[in-house]
């Protein structure tokens, strides 16, 4: 997908870490997998497609603070989108998971 990429070059332009990058591609990227999501059809995510990553994440054995984590990545990746006129607004910032906070930098 290369919004994700674009993406990607933005964090290494604010200086964000290796570790950071690599994480964000992966945590990104499983997303898109798991709920098969494209260039085509990304605007089409909804409410219900976040609740069946979360439930496809809980199968796959992530603990809630994992979970939480991984969201944040995936919202800032939304946050991007919305910025670029992609997609019209970020739904996961309406998603909570109790879980101790992370710190993503």
């Amino acid at each position: 997908m290369k919004e994700l990429e674009l993406y990607l070059n933005s964090m290494k332009s604010q200086g964000r870490t290796e570790a950071t990058i690599i994480n964000a591609k992966n945590f990104i990227q499983e997303f898109l997998t798991i709920l098969s999501i494209d260039n085509d059809n990304i605007a089409n995510v909804n409410l219900l497609d976040t609740d069946n990553y979360l439930y496809e994440l809980s199968k796959r054995n992530n603990i809630d603070s994992s979970k939480k984590t991984k969201l944040q990545y995936v919202s800032g990746f939304f946050d991007y989108l919305c910025d670029r006129d992609i997609l019209a607004k970020n739904i996961l910032k309406r998603i909570t998971i109790s879980a101790p906070e992370s710190n993503v930098t």
